[in-house]
C-alpha cells in the first residue's frame, strides 16, 4: 500500500505541556494536541506522527519538525488548518511533501538548545514561563570561561539520565556558551538575564540541563574548573544536578535536506 509522507516545522512554548511525546489520554503533551486535531482533520485517513526530538516535560521550542505519515494523501492547507484548531502555544509554521526516504530522525544534522537565566532573588512571575531564576549570586565570568570545557568531543557519561552501562557515552559538542540574553526580549523580564547556548548533533537526555546545573554549581563556588574537566573523562557519577525544565527551549533543528 503506498504511504505518503509530509514534514511539518512548528513552535510551541512547553510550559503546559508534559513533553512532546503523546502518555495516557489525561497527559497534555504536544503531540498529543496535534494528533487530536489531526484525528478530527483526517477521519478516514490512518496516520502516524514522528518527532525529530522529544522535548521533555516545560520544554518550548522555537524551530522543531514532526513527520506526518498517512494512507491517503491530504490537501495542501492542512497546516492551516491545524494551525485554526491548535491552542494557541503550539504553531505549525510549514508543511512540506517528502520522499519514502527521507527518515526524519537519520536526516537530522544538529541541533541548538538555550537555557535562559536570571541571578536574582526577585520575582518576576511572567517570566517564569521562559527562563529559570537562580536566588544566589553566580560568578558568570568564571561560568563564561567553564562553558569552553563542553566543547568538542568529549565522555558525556556525567551528563546522562540514569546512564545504562551498554550506552556508548562519546558525544561532539560544536558550541557552548553563556552570553546576555538578547533572543527573548518582553518588558516583565528582568533587567538582565542571560542564555546559555550549545549547540551539537545529539544530545543525551537531560544533557543541557546537568550541563547547566554544572554550570550554576560553578558559578555559586561549589565546583572547580578541574571536576568540570573530569566529569568529562567519563569516570565518574553527576557532579552538578539537572536544572528546572522550563528555561531550556530547542532554538533551532537543522535537517541534512536544508543543506
Amino acid at each position: 500500500m503506498k504511504k505518503f509522507f509530509y514534514l511539518f516545522e512548528t513552535a510551541y512554548l512547553g510550559y503546559r505541556y508534559h513533553g512532546w511525546q503523546k502518555q495516557t489520554e489525561d497527559v497534555k503533551t504536544i503531540q498529543q494536541q496535534i494528533d487530536r486535531q489531526l484525528n478530527y482533520l483526517l477521519p478516514e485517513n490512518k496516520f502516524k506522527t514522528l518527532p525529530a526530538s522529544r522535548t521533555d516535560k516545560m520544554v518550548s521550542a522555537k524551530r522543531h519538525f514532526f513527520q506526518l505519515y498517512t494512507e491517503k494523501p491530504v490537501e495542501n492547507e492542512l497546516d492551516k488548518k491545524l494551525n485554526y484548531f491548535l491552542p494557541d502555544d503550539i504553531q505549525i509554521l510549514k508543511m512540506t511533501e517528502v520522499d519514502r526516504d527521507f527518515q526524519i530522525i537519520g536526516h537530522t544534522s544538529s541541533k541548538e538548545y538555550h537555557y535562559y537565566f536570571a541571578a536574582t532573588q526577585e520575582k518576576y512571575p511572567y517570566a517564569s514561563p521562559f527562563m529559570t531564576f537562580f536566588k544566589d549570586p553566580l560568578n558568570l565570568e568564571d561560568m563564561q570561561k567553564a562553558c569552553s570545557l563542553f566543547v568538542g568531543e568529549h565522555n558525556f557519561k556525567s551528563y546522562c539520565y540514569k546512564p545504562h552501562s551498554d550506552k556508548q557515552f562519546m558525544r561532539v559538542v560544536d558550541e557552548c556558551e553563556i552570553i546576555e540574553n538578547n533572543y527573548l526580549k518582553a518588558n516583565f523580564f528582568p533587567p538582565k538575564s542571560y542564555v546559555l547556548r550549545v549547540k551539537g548533533k545529539g544530545f543525551f537526555r537531560h544533557q543541557i540541563r546537568l550541563m547547566m546545573g554544572t554550570l550554576e554549581k560553578l558559578g555559586r563556588g561549589e565546583l572547580t574548573y578541574s571536576e568540570i574537566e573530569t566529569s568529562l573523562k567519563g569516570d565518574q557519577g553527576i557532579i552538578g544536578y539537572v536544572a528546572p525544565p522550563h528555561g531550556l527551549q530547542l532554538y533551532d533543528c537543522r535537517l541534512t535536506r536544508e543543506e
